[in-house]
């Protein structure tokens, strides 16, 4: 069993945003895209600050998206720490854990295109006359228009994308981490008990082995004084 079959997209997902191998470059493009749509969200909260069906509508997207910030960001700048401590877990780690079951892993594979499907259908259905952008953000009237309306739509779907992620790929490796750390106190567990039975089985068969040369011993002594 290989762990690659179990962590290939979690990797291949923070290479993509530079997390790991680290790629400041590859980061701050990624942070760029996502700032992108957080300051037209941010303007737009602050001009419909008394609608509160407008403001928690664009701050739940945009909370998230500041989230996955805050996150790769504090990644980043313990990136000295994080590669040893993500390769440890892909091998060291790996042969403790080599007892999961990978059977049923392929099943989980097929829901995020059952999930894409569904949400391109939802698309489709609710098209209208109106240009709407996919999410709530304050632009110019002129970004309304070919072909702003078009970068714009793109900009946002590839800076939620990236925060979606950002996100994937933190929480899945701080929930690795969970499972590593609870594996060892386990395995500490089983050779504590070890180490107790271990010690009860040998004192057993030392017993009469201890008793005879005692007193082979005592009989040396004996002869040699008398």
């Amino acid at each position: 069993m290989d762990i690659n079959d179990y962590v290939f997209i979690n990797k291949k997902v923070l290479k993509f945003v530079g997390l790991y191998p680290t790629s400041v470059v590859r980061y701050i493009i990624c942070c760029m895209c996502m700032i992108a749509i957080v300051i037209p969200q941010g303007m737009q909260i602050y001009e419909n600050w008394q609608d509160m069906s407008i403001v928690l509508e664009t701050s739940s997207v945009l909370f998230t998206i500041l989230l996955a910030l805050l996150k790769s960001l504090v990644w980043i700048s313990n990136r000295k720490k994080m590669d040893p401590f993500i390769e440890y877990m892909l091998t060291d780690y790996w042969n403790v854990m080599t007892y999961i079951s990978n059977k049923h892993a392929h099943v989980y594979e097929i829901l995020p295109i059952i999930d894409i499907i569904i949400a391109e259908n939802k698309d489709i259905i609710g098209l209208n006359s109106t240009k709407h952008f996919p999410f709530l953000a304050l632009y110019p009237d002129s970004y309304y228009n070919f072909p702003m309306y078009e970068i714009v739509y793109l900009s946002q779907m590839v800076a939620t994308s990236l925060c979606g992620l950002v996100i994937l790929g933190t929480d899945t490796l701080i929930a690795t981490a969970l499972f590593h750390t609870c594996g060892h106190f386990k395995v500490l567990q089983k050779k504590i008990k070890n180490i107790n039975t271990n010690f009860d089985v040998s004192i057993h068969f030392q017993k009469p082995f201890i008793y005879y040369k005692l007193k082979y011993t005592v009989g040396i002594m004996l002869v040699h004084t008398y």
